[in-house]
């Protein structure tokens, strides 16, 4: 199969992520589906065309991960024109707890650095064909503070300023990146 276009999609397992992936597919693009385990990508095999999709089960925080579904992209479908970078998790602490900062550390990791790890990756390969487009999700949670939810908040806002700042260095080779910032979503995420 050769679409037209392709999409990458992290975070494709659920929610928005897996709303998203479907959609892309649904108006004809090649899809790489990435999430943390290939069970949570089965639901591809249930669609009504699944070799649209391609899955990458791994972590965002891996750089190889990253490069393997940019790879991905290139190799079943030619090329990489939009990249959501969706994946995300929640989890603040409360303050002075145990384990708050062990899990500021981790929501940094998937939400920050994860989205900046998708946006190093899929520039490599749009800078070489003359442009594309990266989405991450951000959050209105990132323009505002939650009561009990200072990490995510604080991810959020750094993935905000993240876009704003790539978007400055890459908007010259064709690739326009933008946030999305999703208010509550009734998704797996927040309902846990």
């Amino acid at each position: 199969m050769n679409p037209s276009e392709v999409a990458l999609v992290t975070g494709a397992g659920s929610g928005i992520g897996k709303a998203t992936a479907k959609m892309f597919a649904d108006r004809g693009y090649g899809v790489v589906a990435v999430d943390l385990t290939p069970e949570s990508l089965a639901w591809t095999a249930g669609e009504p065309d699944p070799s649209r999709y391609v899955t990458i089960a791994g972590s965002v925080t891996s750089e190889s991960v990253n490069k393997e579904a940019v790879a991905a992209a290139v190799e079943s479908f030619g090329r990489l024109d939009v990249s959501i970078l969706n994946a995300g998790i929640t989890g603040s602490r409360p303050w002075n707890e145990d384990g708050a900062i062990d899990a500021l550390r981790r929501i940094l990791d998937v939400n920050v650095v994860g989205v900046a790890i998708g946006i190093n990756e899929a520039a490599a390969v749009m800078k070489k064909q003359g442009g594309g487009v990266i989405l991450p999700t951000c959050s209105t949670s990132g323009l505002r503070g939650d009561p009990g939810s200072w990490a995510y908040n604080a991810s959020k806002a750094a993935v905000i300023n993240l876009v704003r700042a790539a978007a400055l260095d890459l908007g010259p080779f064709g690739i326009r990146i933008n946030g999305v910032a999703p208010g509550p979503t009734e998704t797996g995420l927040t309902v846990r």
